[in-house]
């Protein structure tokens, strides 16, 4: 399943905990937008780790995840030099 996160964070050194921890699932597309390719087990480890981090953020941070099913995936537009992350082939355990 592929799942869109955007982050919003003030404080430098809590965002570079989520961002570290977010480059560990997935890849960092923009500055505060990242893709996950994530079966089941991986994206239940992927939520228990935000939301162990969600207590670091202050009021007016933030974090969106989005999930995208694969029709959705397949009607996305894009333009420029964007693509869509592969999926990988396999993973390192």
């Amino acid at each position: 399943m592929l799942f869109l996160t955007t982050i919003e964070i003030h404080n430098a050194s809590v965002r570079s905990k989520i961002v570290k921890t977010l480059e560990g699932f997935g890849s960092k597309v923009q500055k505060n937008f990242f893709e996950f390719h994530l079966d089941k087990s991986q994206s239940v480890k992927f939520f228990s780790k935000l939301k162990d981090l969600s207590q670091l953020l202050s009021e007016k941070d933030q974090i969106r995840i989005y999930q995208i099913c694969e029709k959705c995936k397949k009607q996305s537009l894009f333009l420029g030099s964007a693509k869509i992350t592969v999926e990988p082939l396999y993973y390192l355990v």
